[in-house]
């Protein structure tokens, strides 16, 4: 077995043993369907609304992606002034550690409240939950750089700039494309939220609709979709951490090119 194969069989049999265990539930115990419907009966609704899906899919990847892309900057943007600036770190970053918190769901009417039921405040929301891990760990990668290497660009008198994009942004490249895989999957949960509380189109909003009818086939093949839209985000991410030289010279010791 080569190793795509193995990598790609362990979960495909553990989704088709789950998928068995859910049918054989509901046909064994006879539950409602409104309750749990088959597997089958979410296909059917999955396939009956595949362009839906697909629509509000599209808007929720969208959104997703536009608060990924600003969480992004602005996180690596604010670890880059609190690595520079030890006093503004001191006073600024308990707070933001604080805002974090915060439940989501507390924030989520505010936000769309004071930027409405649009695109830009589905933005928000994913940028805010998908800012903190970028934060986080982009400043423990920038400072974790060690004192010889430290002292070595002091000794060439190298300048503060220099020190930043040569030394410290470079190491600290494997914990940044780290907290990018996990802020791809908040940003999408950030999304969805927000469409919950006020939104027109989404998935989201498609889930939040098919409950009002109680159409669980409906709810659950929504929330599949819904995850199909974080792997979408998800999956480059991970390319561009794999075809990442110094990336994966740090995580397997292969001479970088």
């Amino acid at each position: 077995m080569n190793t795509y194969a193995a990598k790609v069989l362990p979960p495909v049999a553990a989704a088709g043993v789950l998928l068995a265990a859910w049918w054989a539930f509901v046909t064994l115990s006879d539950v409602s369907p409104v309750l749990l419907p088959g597997p089958l009966a979410v296909a059917e609704a999955g396939v009956e609304a595949w362009s839906e899906i697909l629509r509000h899919s599209g808007w929720t990847l969208l959104e997703a992606l536009g608060g990924f892309v600003t969480a992004t900057f602005l996180g690596v943007f604010g670890a880059i002034v609190f690595t520079l600036s030890p006093r503004l770190a001191a006073a600024f970053y308990p707070l933001v550690i604080a805002l974090k918190m915060i439940p989501l769901i507390a924030l989520a009417p505010l936000i769309v409240l004071w930027l409405g039921t649009g695109l830009v405040s589905k933005v928000a929301m994913a940028a805010i939950v998908a800012f903190f891990p970028i934060l986080v760990n982009t400043l423990r990668g920038l400072s974790s750089v060690g004192q010889e290497q430290r002292e070595l660009f002091q000794t060439l008198r190298a300048s503060r700039t220099q020190t930043l994009l040569k030394l410290r942004l470079p190491s600290a490249l494997g914990y940044m494309l780290a907290a990018l895989r996990v802020s791809a999957v908040f940003a999408v949960i950030g999304a969805v939220v927000a469409e919950f509380i006020g939104a027109s189109v989404g998935i989201g909003y498609f889930i939040k609709v098919a409950s009002y009818y109680a159409a669980t086939d409906r709810m659950i093949a929504g929330i599949i979709a819904t995850g199909a839209v974080g792997i979408a985000l998800y999956v480059p991410v991970l390319l561009i951490e794999r075809m990442s030289p110094r990336w994966r010279y740090l995580a397997t010791g292969d001479v970088p090119v």
